[in-house]
């Protein structure tokens, strides 16, 4: 009965959900390649200002932004970048909450330190920010105060806020009955929609609700409104948001392949291709088998970047130890997609393989080329903030000291730059970058 139950209340959500009224698309077109090339390039004005700076590149500038990674002396260049975070993110939601917060804070200090004006959407988000903190804290200890009555209070003072739908989910996640946690978001949404009537402000609050109603309901609505709207951009965006979402790699399979075929040469295709052979991968499709099925691909539509299913297939091959076959591929990847964002880390993946066939030559002129490169973020597991330029730098340092190369060990050692999202493993990280450097001085001072 409570498998139905839930189920019913799932169905009338997403009713609702699709009842919505849709936006018209104001804003400037959204050119991908463009995008990527100013951004690597640094300028990030002119990526915004050419509608290239949206979803995962804006997720990208707002990191390095937050983490003082941009080093431009015009304060108007950072000022610019939280205007484009304020008005082109998805739902008003770049990446996710923790970030945020930090954004928003960061933006209210930078704009004061420089002598620019606030908007009253940023300070409220402030306001909003702290009330959601409190919301977050009596996860803790909610005998102190009703979590709901915050929620309620921020829905009052805060209608507009990006951290409703996130205080939301906090709630409504505590309360073991169906029923009543359905009652009391809808009872939120209710008080939301009236203060700010906002299409997608509303889609973003039920999507929130239907999460905890079923498994997959994230999936299920973003899959629905890819069907429903009438906006391109946003077909595209929530397939691929139901894709990513699913737990099961036959729905992932299904809807990268759904992407695929409805949006044939769309500026996402290559992250649509690379889901679909790695789900292809996950349901024990061997590496051949799905190599085969791209090549077919490949050959209805030509002139696609197919570097990150590439990619999936050669870490299956490595996995397997067919670490010539990997090789074939990671070095397609390196001479065919020139522009891929995956390059330096195929370049990374051929200095593992010459690794594993012993070829110590090879191993290091790969790393070298790997450390020349642009960086590109590494993300082997939760945790890991590295890039492959550390990852390559920390492999020269081993092998030269393993070589008894001290000196040149030592080199590589002072260049490797420690990141992690934990501040304890950050720590034991830079101790060990400063113990590896005073071995190789100890080892360079001992006489012959």
């Amino acid at each position: 009965m409570g498998f139905i139950r839930s189920y019913v209340l799932a169905i009338v959500v997403l009713s609702l959900l699709l009842s919505l009224p849709v936006e018209a698309d104001d804003r400037p077109g959204f050119d991908w390649e463009l995008g990527s090339r100013l951004l690597a390039e640094g300028k990030y004005v002119e990526a915004i200002e050419a509608g290239g700076m949206r979803g995962d590149l804006l997720q990208s500038a707002m990191t390095q932004l937050i983490s003082n990674s941009i080093k431009d002396e015009d304060p108007q260049v950072t000022a610019r970048l939280y205007d484009a975070y304020f008005d082109f993110s998805p739902f008003g939601r770049a990446f996710n909450w923790f970030s945020h917060g930090l954004v928003v804070q960061q933006c209210v200090e930078f704009r004061e330190q420089a002598g620019l004006a606030t908007s009253p959407e940023w300070v409220d988000e402030v306001a909003a920010s702290k009330l959601y903190a409190r919301i977050a804290a009596q996860q803790a200890d909610p005998q102190q105060v009703n979590p709901w009555d915050l929620l309620l209070d921020l829905a009052r003072q805060h209608p507009n806020s990006r951290f409703c739908s996130a205080a939301l989910y906090a709630v409504a996640a505590r309360e073991p009955d169906t029923d009543v946690r359905y009652r009391q978001i809808q009872a939120c949404i209710q008080l939301i929609s009236d203060r700010d009537p906002n299409p997608r402000r509303l889609v973003q609050l039920r999507i929130a609700a239907l999460e905890q109603l079923t498994t997959n309901g994230l999936s299920e609505v973003a899959e629905a409104i890819s069907r429903e709207s009438t906006l391109l951009w946003e077909q595209r965006y929530y397939l691929l948001m139901a894709a990513s979402h699913y737990t099961e790699a036959a729905d992932r399979f299904r809807c990268y392949k759904e992407f695929l075929e409805r949006f044939p040469g769309a500026l996402e295709t290559d992250r649509a291709v690379g889901g679909w052979v790695q789900t292809q991968l996950e349901n024990q499709v061997t590496p051949a088998g799905a190599l085969a099925e791209l090549r077919a691909y490949e050959s209805r539509h030509p002139g696609q970047d197919l570097s990150q299913a590439l990619f999936a297939i050669s870490k299956q091959h490595f996995q397997l130890q067919e670490y010539e076959a990997s090789l074939n591929l990671l070095q397609e990847i390196h001479d065919k997609y020139q522009q891929s964002a995956i390059r330096a880390r195929a370049q990374v993946g051929m200095a593992e393989v010459y690794h594993e066939l012993g070829d110590e030559e090879q191993m290091v002129q790969a790393y070298k080329a790997a450390v020349s490169m642009p960086r590109e973020q590494t993300n082997t597991d939760l945790m890991d903030a590295s890039d492959t330029h550390n990852r390559a730098i920390q492999a020269l340092g081993r092998h030269f000291l393993k070589k008894r190369k001290f000196k040149e060990s030592m080199a590589y050692w002072k260049q490797w730059e420690p990141q992690s999202w934990c501040g304890t493993c950050g720590m034991e990280m830079n101790s060990d970058r400063r113990r590896m450097i005073a071995l190789c001085l100890l080892q360079l001072e001992q006489p012959d």
